[in-house]
């Protein structure tokens, strides 16, 4: 059995999770509002952990003269509102108590409706490689571990891993090139055919590819490799997939 070297960290990764937020009814300016409650549902990403006294999270302007220092927030509350600091990176800690969710104030901005987006630092379960076998493995078992992590996000964020979103790759670390052989077609129509991806500065980007898994193809890694895993927004995505 080909050695693959076990590499099981905790992921971090921003994921988008609201372009728009939603201006109050008959609010002049139409700046940007949110309930309470829901934000902190995206915060927990689905999380049962009732120990959580604060959650920390990620906001930008769509507007390039609006730096995240420049966007102030506050929570609504009726006795005094709560100002919630954002650093230079765009990072803001929200407090979390049951007098608050129950309550359920509006967090407001001082920008316009629709110009800001929310992120969040989502950790997810440790990504387990796959075990290549004699410098061979099938599609899906190659795959397998990237789309339990996936799953796991799309609770959070549905859209995640689709065309034109961001996706996890598996990042494989190798000298040697990687080739995907398929079969198309069934008795003598059949052609087989190979896809060669070859390593840039020594690492190979694979994405999962719907109509890959489905034939579930065998998947030619040769020699000692390391695989592990990475987020990438759309633009590097196709950047990505372009180079090869």
């Amino acid at each position: 059995m080909r050695n693959t070297r076990t590499h099981s960290p905790t992921l971090t990764i921003l994921v988008s999770v609201l372009l728009l937020f939603t201006a109050g009814v008959g609010c002049a300016q139409e700046l940007a509002k949110m309930p309470y409650r829901h934000l902190i549902k995206l915060a927990q990403g689905g999380s049962t952990d009732a120990e959580m006294s604060s959650f920390k999270l990620k906001i930008s302007s769509s507007l390039e003269s609006v730096r995240p220092e420049q966007i102030e927030l506050l929570l609504d509350t009726k006795d005094f509102p709560t100002h919630l600091l954002v650093d230079d990176q765009g990072i803001f800690e929200v407090p979390y108590t049951k007098e608050l969710f129950e309550e359920n104030p509006m967090m407001v901005a001082n920008q316009p409706r629709g110009t800001l987006n929310l992120a969040l630092s989502l950790e997810v379960p440790p990504f387990n490689p796959p075990k290549v076998k004699d410098g061979q493995i099938k599609y899906k078992d190659l795959f397998e571990p990237l789309l339990e992590l996936q799953n796991h996000v799309r609770k959070l964020d549905p859209t995640f891993g689709l065309m034109g979103k961001s996706q996890f790759a598996l990042k494989i670390i190798t000298d040697e090139p990687i080739r995907i052989h398929r079969e198309m077609g069934t008795g003598a129509k059949s052609v087989k055919g190979s896809r060669t991806f070859r390593p840039i500065n020594g690492i190979v980007y694979l994405f999962l590819e719907a109509y890959m898994f489905k034939d579930d193809p065998v998947v030619e890694i040769p020699g000692k490799v390391q695989i592990e895993i990475k987020s990438f927004p759309p633009d590097v995505v196709e950047k990505i997939k372009a180079d090869y």
